[in-house]
């Protein structure tokens, strides 16, 4: 039963997965994610009708997470910080280090 379920929804959650971070490894693995949480909980899904609601839900959790890790933690630190206070040397190694994370 879990199996012809992951079958029928596996395009789906991978397309909305795509669209989400626009990169298909990446895709993939937030994907194979989405999957893992589900079959984890299984059992809490007892309406097959909610179950596509279920994975759509858990596929936009798992799509924010990574956008939320993928935030620099140095750009997060930069941005809280007073234009003035950062050395400029610092301030360019920042900047740099941050848009290479974005990449």
């Amino acid at each position: 039963m879990l199996e012809k379920i992951i079958r029928k929804y596996y395009n789906a959650i991978f397309g909305y997965c795509y669209r989400s971070v626009g990169n298909r490894s990446t895709a993939e693995d937030l994907c194979q994610d989405t999957f893992a949480s589900f079959i984890e909980r299984y059992a809490d899904c007892r309406n097959a009708g909610k179950i596509k609601y279920y994975f759509y839900t858990i596929t936009r959790n798992k799509c924010t997470d990574y956008f939320r890790k993928k935030t620099p933690v140095l750009w997060r630190k930069f941005q809280r910080k007073k234009r003035g206070s950062m050395n400029p040397v610092r301030h360019c190694c920042c900047l740099r280090q941050s848009l290479e994370r974005i990449d």
